[in-house]
C-alpha cells in the first residue's frame, strides 16, 4: 500500500480539520483537568500542612502544668527559672 502524494479534496480537508480540532479539543479538556488536579492537591496540601502547623503552635503555646509534687521537686523551691543558668559551664 503505498501512499498518494496528491492535494486533499475539499471534502477530505473538512473532514481532516475536523478531526483534528476533535483531537486538539480532547488534548485540552485532559491537560485542563491534570492543571484543575494539580491545583487541588496542592490547595489540600497547603490547607493540611497550615492546620498541622497551627496544632504545633498551639500545643507548644499551651502552659505547662506544674503538679504540687514537681515544684517542690525544682532546685529554686517551687519557683521555675529561677535555678542555676549553666551548672555545668566553667565560670
Amino acid at each position: 500500500m503505498t501512499l498518494e502524494n496528491r492535494p486533499l479534496t475539499p471534502v477530505e480537508l473538512a473532514t481532516f480539520r475536523a478531526r483534528q480540532r476533535s483531537r486538539s479539543r480532547a488534548l485540552a479538556v485532559v491537560l485542563l483537568a491534570l492543571v484543575v488536579l494539580f491545583f487541588a492537591i496542592t490547595i489540600v496540601k497547603l490547607r493540611d500542612e497550615s492546620i498541622r502547623d497551627a496544632k504545633s503552635r498551639q500545643q507548644l503555646a499551651a502552659p505547662i502544668a506544674v503538679t504540687p509534687t514537681a515544684a517542690a521537686s525544682l532546685p529554686s523551691g517551687g519557683q521555675a527559672g529561677n535555678g542555676p543558668v549553666n551548672q555545668g559551664a566553667k565560670q
